[in-house]
């Protein structure tokens, strides 16, 4: 499944990303991670974007969040990094129950950039709704 991460088809490579947590659980986030931070993963659709950050969300860890970490960031050279990838790291940290993804989402609203801090205190907000309720 992992090989078709990087078919031609935006199609089957969703379909790939989406399968992976299930075929593969242990190495999933690995490889899910290093397509999402890899230097042309901004080029593809949004909804492909989407689809690769939703199945890295299933099997996250802190591992995980360390490696996300840097691509909501505010730091110059980071900043042409578009808003969907930006926000996709959010969105795994805040599904992410662990205190690394809480630091990093705590840390995001205070950025720079008004939508990622904006997003940041939302998803911070639900992800503690959430935990609230399973106690």
């Amino acid at each position: 499944v992992a090989a078709c991460l990087d078919d031609p088809a935006p199609s089957v490579r969703v379909l790939a990303a989406r399968s992976l947590p299930r075929t593969t659980p242990h190495e999933a986030a690995a490889t899910l991670l290093a397509q999402v931070t890899s230097r042309d993963f901004h080029r593809r659709d949004g909804a492909e974007i989407d689809a690769f950050f939703e199945a890295l969300a299933e099997v996250a860890d802190d591992t995980t969040i360390r490696g996300l970490n840097y691509l909501w960031s505010d730091r110059p050279t980071l900043r042409s990094r578009p808003t969907a990838i930006r926000l996709g790291a959010l969105k795994v940290a805040g599904k992410t129950a662990s205190p690394a993804a809480r630091e990093m989402l705590a840390r995001a609203t205070r950025s720079g950039d008004a939508e990622v801090r904006r997003q940041a205190k939302r998803i911070l907000e639900e992800a503690e709704r959430t935990a609230g309720g399973r106690r």
